[in-house]
């Protein structure tokens, strides 16, 4: 593709030629589409952009497609969307820059980076994106640019208008379908026009500057009934037949939409939306439900108006003609997913069920995914929830309640039998942060297998609080009867196989662990230790900030902090006495070329089927193996290989049941098939597939996966006449062979026996496969 260069200021907007977006198999994300930013109709097909992607909806079968990152898509957050009917295209447009064409009939993605890479501009946003005929118009942050829709590429650029400053944002354009063929374009600084035919745009002085323009910003264009409309920051207005503005006082808000066609002129604020006849005569439409509108499409052939709203998705309002005053949409859509995309604290329960817990923010809550459908538990849907929100922390016990934290109000238990109740310092030993009437600070949540639950609160005593089967509260003294610094920020809290408790501490402030003995309530048994400070030599605490404990199916502890992980192989010795006892060690790289993930940022961590540890970082996720040789990276992923929205992983959680491995990024939730299961209690008969198993157009095979392994297992490959194919060993309920022998060759076609015999002495299983090449 020949490359086109642009001058622009003093740098240079190049045409770069777009990438084949890559679909990524074995990825799911799981993203709020509630957001809806903007609709665009084509053909029966509705196409819908909001903060979690974008998907299609099918006006006659009513089926939902959905475009993800996962599918290819530059981003997850999408900031406008366009159709181009001619050449069955849908683009999208982000806040860095990116541009996105989804071709409809196949539903591939190609991804333009032209914009994104003038790093020559600050503020590379896209806020708008029209067809007219073969250009598409993108208004950015430095002014328009032209694209070429047949060549699929730049082929102008506009950055300086009249007098306004170089590099000036653009909103909107229009081009006026009369005789003059006017092309305006709606700016931060006010209003611009031109004669679209002039020799060079990109020159300042070919634009004029609408001087009487009685507002600053505008956002929005649209021509009706002869005249040109704008919409502002404070109202909307129009043109006369003299050029002057007049405002139409609708709205003392910020304009969100203008649309016209040859009947109806739409302007729409943030709660209202206002439909005007050719004879001026107009009518005023609000849905009380919708609270923060951002796009309409008129829908002369469905006689509807299409309403994207940030909150209740897409909207449908049936009988143009006959819509006035309060009225409630006729259709609503928002597809099955969270309440929201940001999620702190992921765990999955012994069903299997995902439950997340939410971020900061106005009534966010916590969610639960069975595999098929998302329960959300916020204040729009549950009442219980009023006024509550920052559900943080998530934890669900070994009786199957779901216990969510706040930051600021309080602790909710959900019972199994679906009851919400309510905990804070009006009906439980939680307190109030000090100065603070109500706010009650959850740090985190643990519990026990018979049932006893432990709940640090922050900012408050007692800091340690317990909750009895009998369901009462008991408020514990510090284990350390005072003698550690009040200041200290009890933050998340974990129970090992031992019943020792592991508080961290915020701020870097260490890690506690104590034993309360027989008798929780009675602190005269009580034992613990304080570890803090950073620690040299593979010894102590990698970093001084602590933020994540778990243990491994051998019993060893695993903490990770803001510099790296470290583990305790004898857990059960740590309140011993013995000081080896208390410090931590740090893992040598399998290569013995130093300490094992050095200075690795560790936000979360989790432990697979296979033992191997999960780590959610600040530089991507990280599946990595433990062995007295050291440990090793299985498994790297980051935004540079796989669809991650973010490298900056939150929290991580396995799906024992299925292998599934769900990372809450930065920018929402995905998950990622992984290899390894829950085993088998005893060998019984293997689960292979596929099976038979077919070769590739190119002759390569696929994965071919075995399930219904016991913990440990030597897994053997032979052929018929019992000659040894390939050896593996392995732990946890499913092994990935390759389809190659000892030597890496691909094996020929035929019948293989599967041999697995326990390491523990629990028998041997067996299957067979077949190979078609």
């Amino acid at each position: 593709m020949r490359r086109l260069f642009i001058g622009v200021l003093t740098g240079v907007l190049c045409c770069y030629g777009w990438v084949q977006a890559q679909v990524w198999k074995g990825w799911t994300a799981h993203t709020s589409m509630r957001a809806a930013q903007q609709v665009v109709r084509m053909g029966q097909m509705l196409w819908v952009g909001t903060t979690g992607g974008l998907y299609q909806y099918s006006l006659e079968s009513g089926e939902i497609r959905r475009f993800t990152p996962v599918e290819g898509l530059h981003g997850v957050d999408i900031r406008v969307i366009t159709a181009d009917p001619a050449r069955g295209s849908i683009w999208i447009g982000y806040v860095d820059g990116a541009l996105d064409r989804v071709d409809v009939s196949e539903g591939t993605v190609r991804t333009f980076l032209d914009i994104a890479r003038a790093r020559q501009f600050t503020n590379r946003a896209i806020y708008r994106l029209q067809v007219y005929g073969d250009t598409l118009f993108v208004n950015t942050g430095f002014g328009v640019v032209v694209f070429d829709l047949v060549r699929e590429e730049v082929r102008d650029s506009y950055t300086q208008f009249g007098t306004f400053s170089a590099a000036t944002a653009t909103y909107d354009v229009l081009i006026t379908p009369d005789t003059t063929s006017l092309l305006w374009v709606a700016t931060e600084k006010g209003l611009v026009r031109a004669p679209l035919h002039s020799l060079n745009l990109k020159e300042p002085d070919a634009w004029q500057v609408e001087e009487g323009f009685p507002q600053r910003a505008v956002y929005r264009l649209a021509f009706f009934n002869g005249r040109v409309y704008a919409g502002t920051e404070q109202d909307a207005y129009v043109r006369d037949a003299s050029g002057m503005w007049q405002a139409m006082g609708v709205s003392g808000r910020d304009i969100r939409d203008i649309e016209a066609t040859s009947q109806t002129l739409l302007i729409m604020d943030r709660f209202v939306f206002w439909l005007i006849a050719p004879d001026g005569s107009r009518r005023r439409v609000v849905d009380t439900r919708l609270l923060d509108l951002r796009d309409a499409l008129l829908d002369e052939s469905a006689d509807a108006i299409w309403v994207a709203d940030a909150g209740k998705g897409l909207n449908g309002f049936t009988g143009i003609e006959t819509l006035t005053g309060s009225v409630t949409a006729s259709f609503q859509l928002i597809p099955d997913g969270p309440y929201h995309n940001l999620m702190s604290d992921l765990e999955v329960d012994d069903k299997g069920v995902l439950w997340a817990g939410g971020v900061r923010g106005p009534r966010t809550g916590f969610y639960r995914f069975d595999g098929q459908q998302w329960t959300n538990y916020v204040p729009d849907l549950y009442p219980e929830l009023e006024g509550r929100s920052t559900f943080d922390r998530i934890h669900v016990d070994a009786q199957g309640n779901v216990w969510a934290g706040s930051e600021g109000h309080g602790l909710v238990r959900l019972t199994p039998d679906g009851q919400l109740i309510v905990y804070d310092h009006t009906n439980s030993t939680l307190r109030p942060a000090g100065g603070t009437a109500s706010y009650v600070r959850i740090g985190g949540i643990t519990s026990e297998p018979d049932g006893l639950v432990w709940v640090t609160n922050q900012f408050a005593t007692p800091h340690i609080n317990l909750f009895t089967p009998d369901e009462t509260w008991v408020g514990l003294p510090d284990p350390s009867g005072g003698g550690l610094s009040g200041f200290l920020l009890y933050d998340r809290i974990f129970v090992d196989s031992y019943r020792q408790k592991w508080i961290l501490f915020r701020q870097g402030q260490g890690l506690l662990v104590f034993d309360t003995g027989d008798d929780p309530g009675d602190s005269s048994d009580d034992r613990w230790t304080y570890i803090v400070g950073k620690g040299s030599a593979g010894q102590g605490l990698p970093g001084e900030d602590v933020r994540a404990v778990v243990e491994d199916r051998s019993g060893r502890v695993w903490i990770g902090t803001n510099r790296g992980i470290a583990f305790f192989f004898a857990p059960s010795l740590i309140l011993s006495g013995d000081p080896g006892a208390r410090l931590p060690q740090w893992p040598v790289a399998q290569d013995r070329s130093g300490y094992f993930l050095r200075d690795l940022a560790v936000n979360d961590m989790a432990v697979d089927p296979a033992n191997r540890l999960w780590l959610a970082s600040e530089d991507g996720a990280w599946l990595v193996e433990i062995t007295p040789e050291g440990g090793k990276v299985v498994e790297q992923f980051t935004t540079e290989n796989s669809p991650l929205f973010s490298n900056e992983i939150r929290a991580v959680a396995v799906n024992p049941r299925d292998g599934r491995v769900f990372f809450a990024t930065a920018g929402g939730l995905l998950s990622w098939q992984g290899t390894a299961v829950a085993p088998a209690a005893e060998p019984e008969p293997l689960f292979v597939y596929p099976n038979p198993v077919r070769a590739r157009e190119d002759g390569t095979l696929p994965d071919i996966y075995v399930e219904k392994l016991v913990e440990q297992t030597a897994f053997r490959i032979l052929t018929v006449d019992g000659r040894l194919v390939r050896r593996l060993d392995t732990r946890g309920g499913r092994i990935r062979w390759d389809g190659r022998d000892e030597q890496g060759n691909l094996v020929p076609s035929g019948v293989y026996i599967l041999v697995a015999v326990g390491k523990e002495g629990e028998g041997v299983a067996y299957g067979r496969v077949v190979i078609i090449r």
